[in-house]
């Protein structure tokens, strides 16, 4: 939704500002950008309401900051594996491949 907006999710659709993904002309997954994806989405199932400064949950007390370095460190230490590279590869596939997202 962030790179495409809703209709990304879907199919696409014509017209309208330009999305960000085209914007930023992302072309492929990073580390950060699928750590971040993965942090956001454990911070939407958690009972936390709002991101603070701090990088720690306030409710649930969860070091979103921590944990996002340390998921990246890992990432970037295992980038070139062929199991990683697999998976970014079908990632990749899957994020970019609805056409050309020209809108």
């Amino acid at each position: 939704i962030l790179l495409w907006g809703e209709s990304g999710l879907t199919a696409l659709q014509a017209g309208g500002p330009p999305r960000n993904g085209n914007r930023w002309e992302v072309t492929s997954l990073t580390p950060g950008l699928l750590v971040w994806a993965g942090v956001v989405v454990i911070f939407l199932l958690s009972a936390n309401k709002k991101f603070c400064y701090s990088g720690k949950g306030k409710t649930i007390k969860i070091q979103y900051n921590y944990m996002f370095s340390s998921y990246k460190k890992i990432l970037i230490k295992n980038w070139n594996t062929e199991h990683t590279h697999n998976i970014v590869k079908k990632l990749n596939s899957f994020v970019f491949s609805k056409g050309s997202r020209t809108a």
